[in-house]
């Protein structure tokens, strides 16, 4: 995962348009201020929620340098792998859908 200068608070520069081979797209990665305070009560929110996932994923090496095994990968709003590394094992479940979902995974 790639966090660039604003992304961890939704900032956004509309407008600022690439083309490659699919086609146009909205390229908006690191053209802000980089504003890093006086954050409005949004930005404020989402900046809190990243930090808490950045500090998981430094608790947990195994999201950024272990071994990947897919668990689920089929679904259109579903995505779930098992990563381990030295032995400590975790379990990424991705939901893409606009509603809540139960997954239940079958341990091995």
């Amino acid at each position: 995962m790639t966090i660039y200068y604003g992304d961890e608070i939704g900032d956004e520069v509309p407008g600022v348009v690439g083309m490659n081979s699919g086609g146009y797209y909205d390229d908006n990665v690191a053209r802000s201020n980089g504003q890093i305070s006086g954050f409005d009560s949004n930005q404020q929110d989402l900046h809190d929620y990243v930090a808490k996932l950045m500090n998981v994923r430094n608790q947990h090496p195994a999201l950024w340098r272990g071994d990947r095994t897919n668990l689920i990968g089929n679904s259109a709003t579903i995505y779930a792998d098992l990563k381990i590394e030295s032995n400590k094992k975790i379990v990424y479940v991705l939901n893409v859908a606009d509603s809540t979902s139960t997954v239940t995974i079958a341990q091995r």
